[in-house]
């Protein structure tokens, strides 16, 4: 097992403490504990983790840095409208709304 400098250390608990996303947060208290000296069930056991996902989040950081354990964007269908057509698309349904609303009255 890799031996961590206090500096390595400080820099994952300044991220631990900066990041409002809880998925994150939890990943660096995950690697926080890797790099404090304790075991995958260990960890699991302190964060309420299974210990293959232990595992892979360590996986991720060995391999990346901090960078990678930042979550990809989800794969899926992309979007049917262009960013052009999404905002004709909004202005037409405004205008709609305006005209009708002023019918109304």
């Amino acid at each position: 097992m890799r031996i961590y400098t206090r500096p390595e250390r400080r820099e994952i608990q300044r991220y631990m403490r900066k990041t409002k996303n809880t998925v994150l947060q939890r990943k660096y208290q995950v690697i926080f504990l890797h790099m404090e000296g304790y075991t995958n069930t260990d960890i699991a056991d302190i964060v309420a983790l299974n210990r293959k996902t232990v595992g892979i989040y360590i996986s991720q950081f060995i391999a990346g840095g901090v960078e990678g354990l930042i979550p990809k964007k989800p794969p899926g269908r992309p979007g049917f409208l262009t960013k052009e057509q999404k905002q004709t698309l909004y202005i037409t349904i405004t205008l709609v709304c305006w005209i009708y609303l002023i019918a109304s009255i």
